[in-house]
């Protein structure tokens, strides 16, 4: 083999994998989007609300005999963005949006985590 020919199978691989890349991140963006995401927000143990997490803005306060939080919604995601907790951890956790991720606060007895729209979805990432 000549020495372009090197050069021609190399750029031949390195444009499809260029290509597979660029499919597979399209992919991914679509299944994402199309999946509904919800929130399950927990209080002393037991589910206090499910919310759905759209892009519009919403705000509620969640208001137990321990204290209270205010929860955002807002990008597909959540957030806690106020708490009368001495340590502020569940703010300073900030936005989450994809399956598994978890917000708590402790002192409020207070746990937010992503799941998917149905009881049979699995994690798009194990560990």
């Amino acid at each position: 083999m000549k020495k372009y020919d090197w050069l021609i199978i190399i750029g031949i691989i390195l444009i499809s994998g260029l290509l597979f890349g660029v499919n597979q991140l399209k992919l991914s963006q679509q299944k994402r989007d199309s999946k509904e995401l919800i929130a399950e927000i927990t209080v002393k143990g037991q589910l206090y609300k499910q919310v759905v997490l759209t892009k519009e803005k919403q705000e509620f306060t969640i208001r137990t005999d321990i204290g209270k939080n205010t929860v955002s919604i807002h990008d597909n995601g959540i957030e806690v963005i106020e708490s009368d907790c001495h340590d502020h951890i569940c703010e300073k956790m900030g936005f989450i949006q994809k399956p598994g991720d978890i917000i708590v606060c402790l002192p409020n007895k207070i746990f937010i985590k992503i799941v998917g729209n149905s009881e049979g979805d699995i994690d798009e990432v194990s560990r």
